[in-house]
């Protein structure tokens, strides 16, 4: 259900809850009545499916976001269903069950360290988009300011840092850096435009 609203489909939730309800009543049913393999094939089968199928839509991912930490993610994910499957049949015998365990630790290790890769490439790809985004919005704000007909001044720290062309008009300048750089010190808060040339 995870995988597929990741992809960004809707999942049937009715459809889950019939299928957790048969596989419930399979367990009751084949507890006493089957063999191990028997009793956990049916789960086991939906676990190793539904990694499958996660594994592909993780990888199809990859080509929405041009990440390829998703296809990392994608073919551990692949690699752990197939994996999965193999419970049942190696349970019994204690060497190999062993072995798949092991096999299986290194399946969740090796997720773990996919998710920080993918999460770690989305954050930074977010972060870059933010940066482009407020980048964008400040060179309109500034355009927007420049253009205006009312005169605006930025100061900090008691001196001018930036000014519009308006307010270079205002006193007398011919442009804003002008303005900014003009020389010796001004009482920018006490300023008369008028004494400076401007009607």
């Amino acid at each position: 259900v995870g995988a597929w609203a990741f992809a960004g489909r809707r999942a049937a939730w009715y459809g889950v809850a019939a299928l957790l309800g048969a596989l419930s009543l399979w367990h009751v049913y084949a507890a006493a009545r089957l063999p191990f393999t028997w009793q956990v094939l049916p789960g086991t089968a939906l676990a190793s499916f539904s990694q499958v199928v996660s594994g592909v839509l993780i990888w199809r991912r990859r080509g929405q976001n041009g990440d390829g930490g998703f296809r990392l993610l994608g073919a551990i994910f692949v690699l752990s269903g197939l994996h999965t499957f193999s419970y049942p049949f190696i349970r019994q015998n204690v060497p190999l069950a062993s072995i798949g365990f092991l096999i299986a630790n290194v399946y969740y290790l090796l997720l773990a360290l996919a998710l920080i890769v993918v999460l770690y490439r989305v954050q930074q790809r977010r972060a870059q988009v933010a940066l482009a985004d407020l980048a964008t919005s400040e060179l309109r704000f500034r355009q927007l300011i420049d253009e205006s007909f009312v005169g605006m001044l930025l100061v900090q720290e008691g001196r001018p840092i930036y000014a519009n062309e308006a307010m270079a008009r205002l006193f007398g300048c011919p442009s804003a850096d002008a303005l900014l750089a003009r020389p010796g010190p001004f009482e920018w808060a006490g300023a008369n435009p008028t004494r400076n040339g401007a009607n």
